[in-house]
């Protein structure tokens, strides 16, 4: 019994780690996310098919490579900005045309606007989506 419980708790370990690497699962959270949204027209932000994605707050533009881990709960999302090495930790939801983005130097629990934290409610551009 005491080797057995170790084992199963490495086990699910790998198990629950699993669904994170898996393509398919990756490739339809891609799909959903992938286009430009935009919040009022002060910010723009272009998640694109590969691992880039690009900000455009009031003209200034970031690039950078992005992570996601749809198994999460909530979502998880990684910005990296390209010349930066502290990326940037968030969580998204996506319903419908609306991408609700929290992001902060720690990964928010929560979609509130805090110390901290910045929160995006993004709708998807029209006539730029998938």
């Amino acid at each position: 019994m005491r080797t057995i419980l170790p084992a199963l708790g490495i086990s699910l370990l790998f198990l629950g780690s699993a669904q994170t690497d898996d393509p398919k699962v990756l490739k339809k959270e891609i799909e959903l996310l992938r286009g430009r949204w935009s919040l009022k027209g002060e910010v723009q932000l272009a998640i694109y098919g590969d691992e880039s994605f690009e900000i455009n707050i009031a003209g200034n533009h970031i690039n950078g490579v992005r992570k996601i881990d749809p198994t999460k709960k909530p979502k998880a999302i990684t910005l990296t900005p390209d010349n930066s090495k502290k990326p940037l930790y968030g969580i998204y939801k996506l319903k419908g045309n609306t991408l609700t983005l929290c992001i902060g130097a720690k990964r928010p629990r929560q979609f509130k606007a805090k110390k901290g934290a910045t929160l995006w409610v993004l709708k998807r551009e029209k006539g730029k989506g998938k």
